[in-house]
């Protein structure tokens, strides 16, 4: 019974935790983003979405918001609430006019004459490129499962297209000079300048897409995956003075480097010794054991280093070389014999390997 009962006291935790963290108001929300400090879509859990109010600040599209200035074109909201809209007195820096409609208010370009951002979004919860647009400010890919908008037949085949058809247009912006260093790159202003002030990691939707990735996928600006394969990575030519006998190393991308590849491991067979070695048995040059005894003194030291922590040690004889110590603690009868260098370990145990 008293399981029964904490059980029901964990599900009562979680679904008063979880309605707790969803009762944001609208403005609330659009503070965050639209999401959550759990994660939580809150438009999708408010069902806002297709509400009858364009939620600009959802972090999918919101059906109500075709008409709405969109902050991919530089408009900057100062409030989603048009009653509160009506009380503002909004003045815009240069280069920027005020709008107030059904979705807000706020200040956004002022867009010449045929650099207005074309009418297509996309729609869907997918990573896939639904065509690329000119949005008032760029050129870039559109991302969902399908194109939503009037504009949606009129997409380019490159950025390189849409560009050039809208050169006039682009916003130009100067490099920013800035000491900090960000992972994700620098945030921009409305108009879509970098300012030195760091972008928030992005928050990725899982991939959907059925193709198979030899190399993985692609992410776009954001650094997240789209449904698009990445390329094979592109190896140069290396100048490498080396010589490897077994071959160069290769680096994470499959691309060979200046350094030689380690030697492989001997391939040892079954030995036909009749004989029993106390002390381990000599070591053969092709790496493998042979059916000579080690001597008394070529014995390995008793010593064992134990813990997880970073190699700190000195070295010691393990029966077949010396070997330096990891761990945090040494155990036995040797642990005060062993040697400051692997130098001194092998001075001292010369005769055991050369044998």
């Amino acid at each position: 019974m008293k399981r029964v009962l904490t059980s029901l006291f964990l599900v009562s935790l979680f679904a008063c935790s979880t309605s707790m963290e969803l009762e944001y108001t609208k403005e609330e929300a659009a503070a965050l983003g639209g999401v959550s400090p759990g994660g939580i879509d809150l438009c999708a859990a408010s069902a806002w979405y297709g509400d009858g109010e364009c939620d600009s600040f959802c972090p999918l599209a919101d059906d109500d918001c075709a008409s709405c200035p969109d902050a991919a074109s530089g408009a900057e909201y100062i409030s989603t609430s048009p009653e509160d809209c009506a009380a503002l007195d909004i003045d815009c820096d240069p280069g920027f006019v005020a709008f107030s409609n059904d979705c807000g208010c706020g200040c956004e370009r002022d867009v010449a004459p045929g650099c207005e951002a074309q009418d297509a979004r996309g729609e869907g919860g997918c990573r896939a490129s639904a065509g690329i647009f000119f949005t008032g400010r760029v050129c870039e890919h559109v991302w969902g499962c399908e194109c939503v908008g009037a504009d949606c037949d009129q997409n380019y085949a490159s950025i390189e297209d849409c560009e050039e058809a809208h050169r006039e247009c682009l916003t130009s912006c100067e490099p920013v000079a800035c000491e900090l260093f960000c992972e994700h790159g620098f945030e921009v202003d409305a108009a879509g300048c970098e300012v030195c002030s760091c972008a928030p990691a992005p928050t990725c939707t899982p991939v959907t897409c059925e193709l198979f990735c030899e190399h993985g996928f692609e992410v776009d600006a954001s650094g997240c995956e789209v449904c698009r394969c990445a390329a094979a990575p592109t190896c140069g030519r290396i100048a490498c003075d080396l010589e490897c006998e077994f071959g160069y190393q290769q680096d994470e991308d499959g691309c060979t480097i200046c350094e030689c590849a380690e030697p492989p491991p001997p391939v040892c067979g079954r030995i036909g010794c009749t004989n029993e070695c106390e002390f381990g048995r000599v070591i053969g040059e092709d790496g493998c054991p042979t059916c000579e005894c080690l001597p008394a003194d070529c014995a390995p030291q008793d010593v064992q280093w134990v813990g997880g922590c970073e190699p700190v040690g000195p070295y010691h004889w393990n029966g077949s070389s010396c070997e330096f110590g990891v761990g945090c603690e040494c155990v036995g009868e040797d642990c005060d014999a062993q040697f400051a260098t692997e130098d001194e370990c092998l001075n001292a145990y010369r005769a055991c390997f050369e044998r």
